[in-house]
């Protein structure tokens, strides 16, 4: 990819609280405990699982200007922005980890 290249992403889910305690063992990093006072047993603690259903990625070689203006131009005529390929991906579902490991 040359610099001139940029990706943006549209993605579709659903965000829940993770309540499986070993995904927080297996997350848990000094940079985390810096957060939280009371480590992993902090009240203040809930870590978020985000399950991607589908998502629209598009891959752009032009340049800021011009991707402003197809976003200007869309916003007048309603019409969808050339801002680059465009690619629509469908996730296939996935269990939560503490049925994955049943």
């Amino acid at each position: 990819m040359s610099p001139d290249h940029d990706y943006h992403a549209c993605i579709s889910g659903t965000m829940s609280e993770e309540t499986d305690r070993s995904m927080i063992d297996a997350f848990w990093s000094p940079a985390v405990a810096a957060w939280f006072e009371d480590g992993k047993e902090d009240t203040n603690l809930i870590m978020l699982r985000f399950d991607a259903s589908e998502a629209d990625v598009w891959a752009s070689s032009g340049s800021g200007i011009r991707f402003a203006w197809e976003i200007a131009k869309a916003n007048v005529t309603d019409e969808e922005p050339d801002v680059g390929e465009k690619t629509h991906l469908v996730f296939p579902p996935v269990a939560p980890a503490s049925q994955a490991a049943q």
